[in-house]
């Protein structure tokens, strides 16, 4: 259990990462990005 706790807290950091990293592409380039939710 402890371990698919960790995997899971694990793709939710990479999400975060993942929608940071697409916030400063829309910013820098003004690009349409499909919206995540």
């Amino acid at each position: 259990m402890d371990r698919i706790e960790e995997d899971m807290d694990k793709i939710n950091a990479d999400m975060k990462e993942a929608e940071k990293n697409l916030e400063g592409m829309e910013k820098c380039c003004g690009i349409c990005v499909y919206p995540c939710n």
